[in-house]
C-alpha cells in the first residue's frame, strides 16, 4: 500500500514538476467550451499511479475520450499495402484536428512507448498519450494468437481494461475508432434528454452476415427511446463508438 502510494505522488510529481516545449502552452492554452485538460507527460498504464495521474491532467471535469494507435500494418497479412505504414497515425491526427476545430480537447491516446514519445510527444507536440506492459509477458499466447507487442488488434483488446477502469472512478468515457468524423459537438447530444438517461450509448451493427438495415420505430411504453431491430443471436454492438457513464458510485451498472 506504501509503495503505491509513493509511486501515485510519484507519477504526479514527475507531471508537474517536468517542462514542456513552448508549443504544449500554445496546445493548452486555447478557449474551450469544455475544462481544459493538462498535458501528460506518458507512462505505463500497469505502473501504480500512473493511471490516475493521466486521468487527473486528461479528465479534469470527469469526461474523457479515449482513443488507441498501433501498428495496423499487421504483419499477418500476405500482401501488405505501403499506406498502411502511416494511415493509423494519419487517421488519429486528421481526428484530433476535428476536435480542436470543436474546442474539445480531453483524450486520452494509448498507443507505444515509442510513438508516444517520439512521434506524437516530438514530432507533433501532442502530451495527452501513454502506453502498456499488459499482457506482453504472455509471449506464447501472443504467438499463439500471431500478435506482437504495439499491435493494433493487440491494443483494441487491452484498451479496455483502462476504460473500464476510468468508467470505475467515477468517468464518463466516449470511446471512439480514430476513421470517424464529429460534424458537430456529440456532447450536447449525449447529455440531453433523449441519450441523458442511459448508462450506455453505443453503434447498433448491421449488414452482411447480420442482414439488412435495421428499421427504428418508437419506444412502445413510455420514454422517448426506440428500438431499431432485433436479430436473434447476436448483439450487434458496434464498439467503434460508445460512450459509458458511470453511475454515481462508479463503474457502469
Amino acid at each position: 500500500m506504501r509503495h503505491g502510494l509513493l509511486c501515485a505522488l510519484c507519477a504526479t510529481s514527475v507531471t508537474r514538476s517536468m517542462s514542456l516545449p513552448a508549443c504544449a502552452a500554445r496546445s493548452y492554452g486555447e478557449p474551450s467550451r469544455h475544462a481544459m485538460p493538462a498535458p501528460f507527460l506518458g507512462g505505463d498504464l500497469e505502473e501504480p499511479g500512473v493511471m490516475e495521474a493521466a486521468l487527473k491532467a486528461r479528465a479534469p471535469n470527469k469526461e474523457l475520450i479515449f482513443l488507441s494507435v498501433g501498428d495496423t500494418r499487421d504483419h499477418r497479412r500476405q500482401y501488405k499495402d505501403p499506406a498502411l505504414r502511416t494511415i493509423s497515425l494519419d487517421f488519429l491526427l486528421n481526428l484530433l484536428a476535428n476536435f480542436g476545430t470543436l474546442g474539445i480537447e480531453h483524450h486520452l491516446i494509448l498507443t507505444t512507448k515509442k510513438l508516444c514519445k517520439k512521434v506524437l510527444q516530438a514530432k507533433h507536440c501532442l502530451y495527452n498519450c501513454a502506453w502498456t506492459s499488459l499482457w506482453h509477458d504472455r509471449t506464447d499466447d501472443l504467438q499463439r494468437w500471431g500478435l506482437k507487442e504495439g499491435d493494433m488488434f493487440l491494443m483494441w483488446a487491452q484498451q479496455w481494461r483502462y476504460i473500464a477502469r476510468a468508467v470505475e472512478m467515477g468517468h464518463r468515457v466516449l470511446r471512439s475508432d480514430t476513421d470517424v468524423y464529429f460534424a458537430e459537438d456529440p456532447y450536447p447530444i449525449l447529455s440531453g434528454p433523449l441519450f441523458g438517461q442511459y448508462a450506455m450509448v453505443v453503434q447498433q451493427d448491421f449488414g452482411g452476415p447480420l442482414g439488412g438495415r435495421p428499421s427504428c420505430g418508437r419506444a412502445k411504453q413510455g420514454g422517448p427511446g426506440g428500438s431499431c431491430g432485433t436479430h436473434r443471436g447476436t448483439s450487434l454492438l458496434n464498439i467503434g463508438l460508445v460512450y459509458v457513464r458511470s453511475s454515481g458510485s462508479g463503474g457502469a451498472f
